[in-house]
């Protein structure tokens, strides 16, 4: 929740935006990945709510009962409405919204084979997520202890640990530039 709450700082929350782990599909923007998850703006919700659930042309009559691929039909659906999907990575590219769990990409993992479809990520051993991670999948409870464990409880002796500071907000003009950069993105992943 820490680093969710910093990396969504700087987003203005009435920006019709949504972050997570992106995939490719037969529309431009693709979508996010529901097994990493996902999280909407309060103004993509706006737009959702509005516009996607009051017009089942624009987003389809069965989006809420699609279980098997919520997350495609909610990104087609946000796209059509003009909702922005945002770039999750960090400054190093290394994603934040990981779609299994970290040992999933240990060698000899097939794991992430069915993650070839995946619109930025290239998975290598060395740089398998941010160390702002925010999201990883499956997980069942024992999982999130352990985790709840090593991140809040576990102190390394001789390593102080110095709070972070939040990130600036991005002001108007810096948020739309942002958003008009990331509406026009197109994948680097070529393989």
């Amino acid at each position: 929740m820490e680093n969710l709450r910093r990396f969504l700082f700087r987003y203005d929350p009435e920006t019709s935006i949504y972050f997570g782990h992106r995939l490719k599909a037969d529309f431009a923007q693709g979508y996010m990945s529901g097994e990493a998850g996902y999280v909407l703006s309060r103004g993509a919700l706006r737009r959702l709510h509005l516009f996607g659930f009051n017009d089942p042309y624009l987003c389809g009559h069965d989006l809420s009962s699609s279980l098997k691929f919520e997350d495609r039909e909610l990104g087609l659906c946000l796209n059509r409405v003009g909702v922005i999907a945002g770039e999750s990575r960090d400054g190093g590219g290394q994603e934040r919204f990981l779609p299994v769990m970290p040992e999933g990409i240990a060698p000899g993992w097939t794991s992430w084979r069915q993650y070839s479809m995946s619109l930025y990520f290239k998975p290598t051993t060395r740089a398998c997520c941010s160390s702002s991670l925010i999201s990883f999948h499956p997980a069942g409870e024992s999982a999130f202890d352990l985790w709840e464990f090593f991140v809040h409880r576990l102190r390394l002796f001789g390593y102080p640990m110095k709070p972070l500071k939040l990130p600036p907000r991005l002001d108007f003009w810096a948020m739309h530039a942002q958003l008009r950069y990331w509406s026009q993105v197109v994948s680097d992943n070529h393989g």
